[in-house]
Order: structure tokens, then C-alpha cells, then sequence
């Protein structure tokens, strides 16, 4: 059964070759980009504009993480280890924007005043990330 799904795995393999598609590991081409940006600058109406390096990205974020804590109420104590997980644990690749901390604010404003709230967004959106981000910046356990 095994060698059948392989077997099977290779010719689709081969089929997608055939016809000209190319497959792409995310992990791999991101990596890539990203070594690129680090090189490279972009020349933009005739001036330089050096791309960020990975530094000033997280400083950034940290800056809007805390923008969240104020306005979710995080008290000081957590503050740190919330910043940890979101810098560095599973939501470490979350582009946290203030488009995204306005929607948590709003979120969170709806739940404590126990009005409905409805999430509503093409699928692959990030509307499960999103709560999932809140949920970590609330200290609060999420079931889904």
C-alpha cells in the first residue's frame, strides 16, 4: 500500500513537471527572499531606501505588542512573557498590524461587554491567527 502511494506521489510528480508547473517549498523560497533583502536596497523615485534588517522588524513588533497590552489591559507582570511568546513561540512569523490590534480591541471590547461578535473573511484571511494572537495576549486559553 505504501509503495502504492509513492508510486503515485512520483507520477503526479512527474505529471506536474510535464506540464510546466513549478513547486515551491514555502520554507525554502522565504528563506531565499529573505537572504535577498538583507543584500539588497531598492531604488525608489531615485532614492535609496535600505530594506529593514530582521532587528528593526522586531523592535517594531515589540513597539505594537505593546500598543496591544495597553489597550488589552495585560497587567505589567505578564507583559514580558507575552512578548516572548509572541516574538519568539509559535506566533513568531505573526505580522502583528494595527489594522489587526484595532480588530483585537474591538474584539475584546465585544466579548467583555457580551455582545455578539462575528469573525467574517475569505478563507487563508488570518481571522483564526488573529484570535489565536489575542487569546495569547489576554493570557487567555482558547478552545476551538
Amino acid at each position: 500500500m505504501i509503495s502504492n502511494e509513492n508510486d503515485m506521489k512520483d507520477e503526479k510528480r512527474e505529471f506536474l513537471k510535464k506540464a510546466k508547473f513549478t513547486l515551491l517549498c514555502w520554507k525554502e523560497e522565504m528563506s531565499k527572499l529573505q537572504q535577498l533583502w538583507t543584500w539588497m536596497t531598492v531604488n525608489i523615485y531615485g532614492s535609496m531606501i535600505k530594506i529593514p534588517s530582521n532587528e528593526d522588524i522586531l523592535e517594531e513588533k515589540k513597539k505594537r505588542i505593546e500598543v496591544l497590552c495597553r489597550a488589552v489591559g495585560v497587567p505589567k507582570e505578564k507583559k514580558d512573557a507575552i512578548t516572548k511568546e509572541l516574538c519568539d513561540g509559535q506566533f513568531k512569523h505573526y505580522v502583528l498590524t494595527y489594522d489587526n490590534i484595532l480588530k483585537m480591541v474591538n474584539i475584546i471590547l465585544n466579548v467583555r461587554s457580551n455582545l455578539p461578535t462575528v469573525l467574517m473573511g475569505e478563507t487563508g484571511c488570518g481571522k483564526t491567527a488573529l484570535i489565536k494572537c489575542l487569546a495569547c495576549a489576554t493570557n487567555t486559553e482558547l478552545e476551538a
